[in-house]
This record gives structure tokens, sequence and C-alpha cells, in this order.
């Protein structure tokens, strides 16, 4: 662990250890930064979440990821944070430290819980081999970078990468490509954080247990007595969250909501105007489908995937009122006056596609095709 020097003593003789800054600024990021924007964008909820009691086994291990189910965890992550912190920027402090240990070790099993719990929400198989992929990567890039930085000044190498950096986002954030490109990064930085910050967690770990400079017999008591205590919260929290995550789940409905009731009701109309073709579904119904349907579903999709706690509450209230609006419609004149009044919300969603990413033109296509 010689790349992360966590210096606690040296004497007036002996050489300052060298320090990677490389893999500092890695951790800062991987251990404090992500994990930061993974608790701002967790309290408008989880996209990943079930949003109907669909009886999947994994369904209470899914809403670890709400807020309003992780909260009993939040104390303890902030304590991993802090202890990560103070490792980082005052290692003279922190190698001393049995507080900051604890807390830098604590990290280690909730970055893995959280990796595993991300790992259970993504479900399908190539899902699971993106994250895989994109943690890997992430950590690979890092130690190339490290190894690098062994053999060349680092005023050199940041000479090097600073500037490549800045460039880069200039680049980027003058072109609808680049920006689309930035996007998707913080997703892929969002979802692979996990992993990401277990990578860090135990880079650390490993360097304040390689540097600490005092006998076991001498802090036994207390550590013990610290570790003792972080165990009895960490099962604490459990408790408390499996309570908040079955709360959560007895919430939500029983059955699946249907999705566009005035929408599906407005696509029964004359097939002259609103251009409606019956396809089957899986459970062998039949259903009219339009060009109008797929845009304002995929509109809903895309909002429930930026904005999951406004969709949930837009949800709510068209849950309300759809069913009964969907009643009135109940011949093929009042479906084509329907039609018609969604066009201003339908052609808005459309101008929203292009100018967001024209791939979400694909997903309208896709979308109810047999």
């Amino acid at each position: 662990m010689g790349t992360l020097q966590l210096d606690y003593h040296h004497s007036e003789r002996a050489p300052r250890p060298r320090r990677n800054y490389i893999v500092i600024i890695a951790c800062a990021i991987a251990g404090l930064l992500i994990p930061l924007g993974s608790f701002i964008t967790a309290r408008g909820g989880s996209p990943l979440s079930p949003d109907w009691q669909d009886g999947e086994p994994f369904a209470l291990i899914r809403v670890q990821l709400e807020s309003k189910v992780a909260w009993p965890f939040f104390p303890l992550l902030a304590f991993s944070m802090c202890g990560m912190f103070s490792a980082l920027f005052l290692p003279r402090k922190a190698a001393k430290s049995r507080v900051v240990r604890v807390g830098v070790y604590s990290g280690v099993v909730l970055a893995a819980q959280y990796s595993i719990i991300m790992g259970f929400a993504l479900g399908k198989l190539g899902l699971l081999i993106g994250y895989a992929i994109a943690s890997v990567a992430g950590v690979a890039v890092v130690l190339i970078l490290a190894i690098i930085a062994k053999f060349i000044r680092a005023n050199l190498l940041w000479g090097i990468v600073v500037p490549c950096c800045g460039v880069g986002a200039l680049l980027a954030l003058n072109s609808h490509t680049g920006r689309e490109f930035l996007g998707s990064m913080v997703l892929v930085a969002l979802g692979a954080g996990p992993p990401w910050a277990l990578a860090a967690y135990l880079w650390v770990s490993i360097a304040l247990w390689r540097q600490q400079n005092e006998p076991a017999a001498t802090h036994n008591a207390f550590f013990n007595l610290l570790l003792f205590g972080w165990i009895t919260a960490y099962i604490v929290a459990w408790r408390l969250a499996i309570v908040e995550a079955m709360r959560f789940y007895s919430a939500l409905p029983t059955t699946q909501p249907s999705r566009c009731y005035v929408c599906t009701a407005a696509a029964n109309g004359h097939s002259l105007i609103v251009r409606s073709t019956t396809i089957c579904l899986e459970d062998g119904t039949l259903m009219r489908v339009n060009d109008q349907l797929r845009n304002l579903k995929c509109a809903e999709l895309a909002l429930k995937a930026v904005a999951p706690a406004a969709h949930r509450r837009l949800r709510m209230i068209y849950d309300c009122i759809g069913p009964r609006l969907a009643r009135w419609i109940s011949n093929p004149l009042a479906a084509d006056i329907a039609y018609l009044s969604l066009k201003p919300a339908e052609w808005m969603c459309r101008a929203v596609f292009r100018l967001v990413s024209r791939d979400l033109l694909g997903v309208v296509r896709s979308l109810y095709r047999q």
C-alpha cells in the first residue's frame, strides 16, 4: 500500500513519505462525493424500486435503495464518510485514531452491502454484466494512473491530466452528443458508486491497518467496545430498515396499475383519425395502440427515471381521475375527440425527445410492438 501513505509519524531526519494524489482524489470521489450524490438523489425515490406488489422474491431488497427505507443506515454511512475524510486529508491524526479506523473499516461493510443490493435491484443479466464492467473499469483506470504517477513527477502528471480533462469537458459541453455522454457518465457513476466505494474503503482500510504503530494489546478494550457498539447499531439499523421496507411495500398497490387510461380509450376511435392497430398482449388480450399512446407512455417512463417522486405523485392523481375520464369515452366519436385533445401533449413530448436524445424516438417505436 505504498501508493497511499497515511504518514502519522516521521522524525526530522526521516524522509516524508510520498503520497499518491491520484489514489487520494479517486478515494475522495468514490468514498465521499458519489455517496453524497447518492444520498441527494435517493431523496427523490429510486427508479429501481417496485411500483406495485409484484411478488418478486427480492422486492424487499430493491426497496432498500429508497431513502424512506434506508434512513436507519444514514448515521452509519455518515460515520464512515467522516472516517474516510480524516484518513485522506488528516493522515497523521487519522492513523492514531481508533475511531477513524473503525469508521473506515465499517465503510467496507456498508459499501459491500449496497453493492449487493444494487446487483439485486438491477436483476437482469445484461444490466449485471454492464454493472460489473463499469465497476471494474473505474477501478482499473485509477490503478493505471496510480502506476504512471510512480514514474513521472507530480507536476508533470497534473500538467497533463488537468488540461486534458478541462479541454474534454469544454468540448463535451459544447456538443449535444457530449452532453448526453456526460449525463450518461453521471448515471454510471451513481450506479457503479457502491463497488467503487468498496474499492476505496478497502484500499484505505489496508493502508491504515499496515501503518498503525501501537501493539494490539494497548487498544483492545476501547477498540473492541467501539466495534461492539457499531455492530449493535448495524443490527438495529437492519431491523428498522426491514420494518420500513415491509411498510413501504405494503403501501404499494396490489395490482399492476394501468398506465394509460385515457390514451388507451382514445386509441379506440376511428382508424382513419387515430391510426391505431390491434396487438395481442402476453396474457392473450387484444389492445388497440397508436403512436400517441407510445409517445405518452415513453414520456411517463422518462419521468419515472428522472423524477420518480414527482412521477409517483402524478401517478397517484392520474389513477384517481383517469379511470373516470376513460369511462366517458364510450364510443368512437368520443375517442376521436379525446385523441385530438391529447395531440398538444403528444407534440410537446416529441419535441422534448428530439431535444434530449434522438434515441428516445427509437424507444417510442419499440413500445407495444409484437
